[in-house]
């Protein structure tokens, strides 16, 4: 690690001082305001994660101290093979959240009810299980067990709607607001589609809701019931875990009009599935044959309450052995595209193949679940993590061009999430493990490459439920333990603890997180000069308050961005 000039330090002793904010907080030789920092014997970290420049003892007691010092997950390993991020960049990027949810650098996670950046929103009286935020920033929606929706202004942590319509013996499990740009041909965006968002539940529905004013009615434009599709097993509901409106879709030959490339994903057992808005009667009577742009009168926008959506395409997967990496373009509707035959020999060599089946009896067909997807607009690839524990990485027109699997990983994938580049993803594996892999595109093809194996910050054993690149220098991963836990996102090889424990409270299991990046200049998002902020929505039973969810406010407390 390149050494930092420090004030008033001159020659060889200038090159041999490191920047305090890389220094891990126990062994930190001053503290912001100069007083010496002083830890009794029990608050002091294992050997192993104190940084590099300050690290106490000898040298020739490095490997016993290691060896001592790990956890249950990591007996049995050698020594050599952990390690933490010291990168300057990520530890100084660190160092905005750590300040403002009062927690340490390389410090063993405290047990916390409540922290000092936290604005509770309390409005559901169950388990939450989906939380996003607006594409204006503004509005957070969210979903939970309770099978209601709320909607909520994120600067006063006011909830503004809920709305109803899922079943109530069904929880809701996703929530999803479309992009403004979304659907511009077919509906009504500046007025009375101005707030699009879909939401998803355990029943196998999915419901696409608009808006005018996001405080005022919500009109429910549509209904998807998953139960009924043709394909679609029916013993029980398929759940959606997957919920996304796609902008611009790449691959699919154009058919003369955007909206064509405006999807809306959606999931159930082992399908993905994308839906497109289907023209309406009127609208094919005021097309105008030589201009080719659609003519809107009083009859049209009438007819904008009573849209359809219709299939595109369909995708079904199976075991990785068969063909096309298991991943077969199919159709549940009449109108969806099929190009594949091979559907049926699938399933049975699906069975044959995988002898432990995920969810053991309750699973008799041996199914292979989709428990996450996401398209990235940047590489134009549809990742979807499945209960086999592989990534299937696949292209626009529904062929899989590369699985992603970590070699030796027997358990399932819960989530997983792209960077804004769509050059990095990160999975998340269930027994409590997040992997960083690389992207390289070169033409059609994909290359993958496993960067980081990220350990020790969650509870081992506990499955983590998702992650999140911030900015270019960190990741944040949440699971059933409680933890927010704060990462390097540019690690490489295996690492056996966090940069920071962000958040750390068993009582309130992280199921939903998001994150957006505020603009300090704005106070539209959030209070004024916040830089990000972090939504967690989880918990357990409510009581008589209900559930909140947790706002977590980023800020600039000490000016760090300015000296930086």
């Amino acid at each position: 690690m390149a050494a930092f000039p420090q004030e008033g330090l001159n020659g060889s002793e200038e090159e041999e001082k490191f920047p305090w904010y890389v220094y891990c907080q126990p062994c930190r030789p001053e503290s912001m305001d100069g007083e010496e920092i002083k830890l009794r014997e029990d608050e002091r970290m294992p050997y192993n994660l104190y940084c590099q420049p300050c690290r106490p003892g000898e040298e020739d007691n490095y490997d016993h101290a290691i060896s001592d010092s790990l956890d249950d997950g990591g007996k049995g390993k050698s020594a050599e093979t952990y390690d933490i991020s010291r990168r300057p960049e990520a530890m100084a990027a660190a160092l905005l959240y750590t300040q403002s949810f009062s927690s340490g650098i390389y410090q063993k996670p405290v047990d916390k009810k409540s922290i000092p950046n936290e604005r509770q929103c309390f409005g559901h009286k169950e388990t939450v299980y989906g939380v996003q935020f607006s594409p204006c920033g503004k509005y957070m929606a969210s979903a939970g067990q309770d099978a209601m929706i709320q909607i909520w202004n994120v600067a006063k942590n006011r909830l503004i709607n809920t709305l109803t319509g899922h079943n109530v013996d069904s929880e809701c499990l996703r929530v999803a607001w479309a992009q403004p740009s979304w659907g511009q041909m077919t509906l009504d965006r500046d007025n009375t589609h101005k707030f699009v968002l879909a939401s998803g539940g355990a029943d196998g529905i999915v419901k696409v809701w608009a808006s005018a004013d996001v405080s005022t009615e919500w009109t429910c434009l549509y209904t998807i019931d998953h139960a009924t599709l043709n394909r679609v097993h029916v013993d029980e509901p398929p759940q959606v875990y997957a919920l996304q409106f796609i902008n611009h879709w790449k691959g699919l030959a154009d058919k003369g009009s955007p909206v064509r490339h405006n999807f809306l994903m959606t999931s159930s057992d082992d399908y993905i599935h994308l839906w497109e808005i289907g023209d309406s009667e009127v609208e094919q009577s005021k097309r105008n044959e030589d201009s080719k742009k659609i003519i809107l009168d009083e009859a049209a926008e009438r007819c904008f309450d009573k849209i359809e959506f219709v299939e595109v395409m369909s995708l079904h997967f199976t075991c990785l052995d068969n063909f096309g990496f298991g991943v077969s373009v199919t159709n549940v509707t009449k109108e969806g595209l099929h190009t594949s035959d091979m559907e049926n020999n699938s399933n049975l060599q699906n069975t044959k193949r995988h002898k432990s089946a995920f969810g053991g009896e309750r699973n008799p067909e041996n199914l292979i679940f989709v428990f996450d997807a996401s398209y990235n607009a940047q590489n134009g690839l549809l990742g979807v993590a499945l209960s086999d524990g592989s990534l299937r990485i696949i292209n626009g027109r529904g062929i899989c061009i590369r699985p992603i699997i970590l070699p030796g990983n027997q358990s399932h994938l819960t989530s997983f999430s792209w960077d804004s580049t769509g050059k990095r993803l990160a999975t998340c594996v269930a027994w409590g493990a997040l992997i960083l892999w690389g992207i390289e595109t070169d033409g059609y093809e994909v290359k993958p490459s496993c960067r980081a194996v990220l350990e020790g910050g969650h509870v081992s054993g506990r499955p983590l439920y998702g992650a999140a690149f911030c900015g270019d220098d960190l990741v944040i991963s949440w699971g059933v333990d409680g933890r927010l836990c704060l990462w390097d996102s540019q690690s490489n090889g295996n690492l056996i603890a966090p940069i920071s424990t962000l958040v750390s409270n068993p009582d309130y299991p992280l199921y939903a997180v998001d994150f957006l990046q505020c603009d300090p200049s704005s106070t539209k998002a959030g209070p004024k000069d916040v830089e990000a902020i972090i939504a967690c929505g989880g918990g357990q039973e409510g009581g008589f308050i209900g559930v909140p969810i947790k706002l977590h406010d980023v800020t600039d407390i000490h000016g760090f961005l300015s000296k930086r």
